[in-house]
């Protein structure tokens, strides 16, 4: 080996020992740096405790005071719907007979009358045994009819009902099932109207018993006593936080079967205008 080289090797192993002893001495300058931290007095984390129970309290009250009063449920003026033969009856309002439908007036200005229906002739009962032939007519042979007359006329039947007559049928059954919706909607929405003062009467129960709990700990002096009654304590705590549970979602019913009358109403007011328009120039 040259001494050049010799000689880098050397002044590199010197650099590198010279450096560690810098890091080394900086390391433990920092460490002595660091004093202990300061310990807390107890009288901080009390007021400290203070406030946080303060603030529990608060949250307490806010959850405890009673909801706004709920906004009343729309009414629409109702609508007429004309009838079409073999469709159930459709009343707007419940216990309100059907209103007689507009006359129907043709294209030539000319009033129409309903078509008269004749009676049927009442067919005379047969009599027992084959008829005999008349003279001159062969066996399975059409007996003659008297000369001069017509031949009897088959009986009527009603025509088959059109396209708008179908149509309108269809939008008739439509807005009678619309109606059945938010008829048993309103009833939802009541029952769960009448379910959120008994789930609030729940939270003013488990909130006497916590206080009358709270009340019989700070006068018992026995600890076994003292130790049982905190037990029932924290388990009215659970009950009390259940029952805000409860009364809170009975609430989220109630929103959400606002919500679904909302949008039952506005298909039963699409469906009765829908039905007007298809209804409207049919005969019945």
């Amino acid at each position: 080996m040259r001494r050049a080289h010799a000689l880098f090797l050397a002044l590199l192993l010197a650099g590198g020992a010279v450096a560690g002893g810098l890091a080394a001495m900086k390391t433990v300058r920092l460490g002595a740096d660091v004093s202990e931290p300061e310990p807390v007095s107890a009288s901080a984390v009390k007021s400290h405790a203070k406030k946080l129970d303060k603030w529990n309290a608060s949250l307490n009250l806010a959850l405890g005071r009673r909801p706004p009063a709920l906004p009343a449920i729309p009414r629409f003026s109702d609508v007429y719907i004309p009838s079409v033969p073999g469709a159930p009856p459709v009343y707007t309002v419940a216990g309100d007979p059907p209103a007689k439908p507009p006359a129907v007036k043709p294209v030539d200005g000319s009033a129409t009358k309903p078509a008269a229906v004749k009676p049927r002739a009442k067919s005379k009962p047969k009599k027992s045994g084959a008829a005999k032939p008349k003279p001159g007519t062969k066996p399975g042979s059409p007996a003659a009819q008297p000369p001069g007359s017509s031949p009897s006329p088959a009986p009527a039947s009603d025509p088959p009902p059109t396209k708008a007559q179908q149509d309108c049928a269809k939008a008739q059954d439509k807005v009678t099932s619309r109606q059945e919706k938010v008829s048993s909607l309103q009833q939802k929405l009541e029952q769960k109207r009448a379910a959120v003062p008994v789930k609030e009467a729940k939270i003013d129960e488990k909130q006497a018993r916590i206080d009358q709990l709270a009340a019989q700990i700070e006068q018992e002096t026995d600890p076994a006593k003292k130790a049982e009654l905190q037990a029932k304590l924290d388990q009215a705590r659970l009950d009390l936080e259940k029952a805000k549970q409860d009364y809170q979602k009975a609430l989220d019913d109630v929103q959400k079967t606002e919500q679904e009358l909302s949008v039952a109403q506005q298909e039963l007011d699409l469906a009765k205008q829908d039905a007007t328009t298809k209804c409207a120039g049919v005969s019945v």
